[in-house]
């Protein structure tokens, strides 16, 4: 009897193999942010510049593509900024797009609109028989 090592199984078109060293993680967690959030003071800004590529000359194309690199900015921005509030939670800023990119904030406390102010007593219970 001869000892074979079996073939690898193949499972949704991936091949499951055995044994494979995995490598040693190389991000630590503690990377700097790109961003200066940690110098910022309340009332302090700053903006990520957003670029529409030349090759663009449609009036309209130009406009779809710097909202969606704003978008897409924002969206990178708001990112580190849930990072640095892990270690900073007393720490608050605000976003907005302007006509040069995202713009950020270092705001005092949280300006959040659009969450509902707590219903009165008497308008709960007129809710509940829904």
């Amino acid at each position: 009897m001869t000892n074979q090592t079996p073939a690898p199984a193949v499972v949704a078109g991936f091949t499951l193999e055995k044994d494979v060293p995995m490598p040693v993680a190389t991000r630590t967690g503690s990377q700097a942010s790109q961003y200066p959030f940690a110098a910022m003071q309340v009332g302090q800004s700053f903006v990520v510049g957003v670029k529409v590529p030349e090759s663009i000359v449609d009036e309209g194309e130009k406009v779809k593509a710097f909202r969606e690199e704003a978008r897409k900015a924002s969206n990178r921005l708001s990112g580190a900024i849930r990072r640095h509030r892990k270690a900073h939670a007393d720490q608050h800023f605000a976003l907005r797009t302007m006509d040069d990119g995202v713009r950020c904030w270092r705001v005092a406390d949280p300006q959040r609109p659009h969450q509902r102010r707590p219903r009165a007593p008497a308008e709960a219970a007129k809710g509940k028989g829904k």
